[in-house]
């Protein structure tokens, strides 16, 4: 976990870094090719680096058609965003966006190598040489990154370290890979037909996937392009910043419900709390960098991104809601329920697009009105996956209410304190003293909420993010509604 998070709080400051080399045109290429490139983010491996995680001891019967898989997909994968690349250039005329998509071809056509590598050493429970690994990467492209944005190259800066740190992965993983056996094949090997037959419904998954976490970009890049640049990078900024946490909830909490899925009495109680205490502890996190962006967003890049500061709002506000979602996804595949979970990320993706769409035909180009539009659009669809995750255990309609409750009040509370003290982008009204006060208001009543309604709750949460996930007290285990 700690790599993990040293990667993050590298990508920050490559983020800081860029911030003030490169100009919203240059955020706004990058976003638009990250969303014409679904197909590659889609395809992904064809399905082959998660089907061999799974495989358990059939590993060595799917390794070689796994393989051949991978790189079919990715050399498919290639292919097409080339295609799309020669669209941008011949008929849309913009030859960087074509560029930047033509190197993302070329990380995808040639990625294969590394990701099966890794996928070999993590069947092999190496993580923490995985991790390492990874965060060596993010430092290097976090460098290049800085270094080729001096130097003038723009949106370029943004993918040239995706293909440049393949061959320092591979030799990182090549070398601690040739210590493992080889893999063991009992019997015949699967053909690619067959491996295909289960990979096909990953591709499923993770096409959906791709459209929920993209499918922003690729609408604003069709409905309003003015706005994309500094819609993404406050919504980058936001992400950026609310990870810092979230990853240490999930590394906590989601081993847990995993561990329990054969008791129907203990997963409940483990949802009840995994999700009881996202929402109380992380609210207070989201209020924070709602309340204080202004401010800080102000000060560290002397007002140039000053416009996306009502993003870095909305997007922090609407986790207080959707932060749990990952529970209820873990509660699905914990009931191998893999269809729900693709079509929930299907409507996601799709509803996310549809609302873009929408607002744009309404507000034209207000980036404020689109960005609130797409924050109450992932807090509706937050709720809805956690409600359809606790159905799976029994849980009714009014128990629902009562444990979604906390992130939807914090949610409302928090618009309101940055509606009367966090301010909109401006230059001219932007105090830290404010938005201190606002905070400290918000943490008061939230305190006072929490002590009132959900003190045995946050006993526990506190108790399992000090124990990391294992609780002693058998009263803890106690479903509650």
């Amino acid at each position: 976990m700690a790599g993990a998070m040293a990667g993050k709080a590298v990508g920050m400051g490559v983020q800081v870094v860029l911030g003030w080399v490169l100009v919203p045109e240059d955020f706004a290429i990058y976003a638009a090719a990250l969303g014409l490139n679904l197909v590659a983010a889609a395809l992904l491996d064809g399905g082959a680096e998660r089907f061999l995680l799974r495989s358990g001891d059939s590993y060595g019967r799917v390794i070689a058609a796994s393989t051949r898989i991978a790189y079919l997909a990715n050399g498919l994968a290639g292919l097409a965003v080339l295609g799309i690349a020669a669209w941008a250039w011949w008929w849309r005329g913009d030859a960087v966006l074509a560029g930047v998509l033509g190197v993302m071809a070329v990380h995808a056509a040639t990625r294969t190598p590394v990701s099966m590598l890794r996928t070999r050493l993590r069947h092999a429970m190496r993580f923490g040489t995985v991790a390492r690994t990874e965060v060596v990467a993010i430092v290097f492209r976090g460098v290049l990154s800085v270094v080729l944005a001096l130097s003038g190259l723009g949106a370029f800066a943004f993918v040239i370290p995706l293909v440049a740190s393949l061959p320092v992965e591979w030799a990182l993983l090549a070398r601690q890979a040739k210590t493992l056996p080889k893999p063991a094949c009992d019997g015949r090997a699967d053909s690619v037909l067959d491996v295909l037959r289960s990979t096909r419904w990953i591709v499923a998954a993770n096409t959906a996937l791709t459209l929920a976490g993209r499918g922003d970009y690729l609408a604003l890049t069709i409905a309003a392009p003015k706005v994309l640049g500094v819609y993404f990078f406050g919504f980058q900024l936001a992400v950026a910043s609310m990870q810092l946490f979230m990853a240490s909830f999930r590394s906590v909490l989601l081993p847990g419900l995993t561990g329990v899925g054969d008791d129907p009495v203990r997963l409940r109680a483990a949802a009840r709390r995994a999700i009881g205490t996202v929402n109380l502890l992380l609210p207070p996190v989201c209020a924070a960098l709602a309340l204080l962006s202004p401010a800080l967003v102000h000060l560290v890049w002397d007002g140039r991104w000053d416009e996306s500061i009502v993003v870095v709002q909305a997007v922090a506000l609407s986790t207080a809601v959707r932060a749990a979602s990952p529970v209820g996804f873990a509660l699905m595949e914990v009931h191998a329920r893999w269809v729900r979970v693709a079509v929930l990320n299907a409507v996601d993706g799709a509803s996310l697009i549809a609302v873009v769409f929408v607002g744009a035909s309404i507000f034209g180009e207000d980036l404020a009105a689109l960005v609130w539009l797409v924050a109450v659009q992932r807090a509706l669809i937050g709720v809805t996956i956690q409600c359809s995750a606790l159905s799976l255990i029994g849980v009714r309609p009014m128990s629902m209410l009562r444990w979604l409750g906390p992130g939807i009040l914090a949610l409302a509370t928090g618009v309101l304190a940055v509606w009367f003290w966090g301010h909109w982008p401006s230059s001219s009204n932007i105090d830290l003293a404010d938005g201190v006060i606002g905070l400290s208001i918000f943490l008061a009543g939230w305190s006072t909420f929490v002590a009132v309604f959900e003190r045995g709750q946050l006993r526990w949460g506190l108790e399992l993010l000090r124990r990391r996930g294992r609780p002693r007290d058998p009263e803890m285990e106690r479903s509650d509604d």
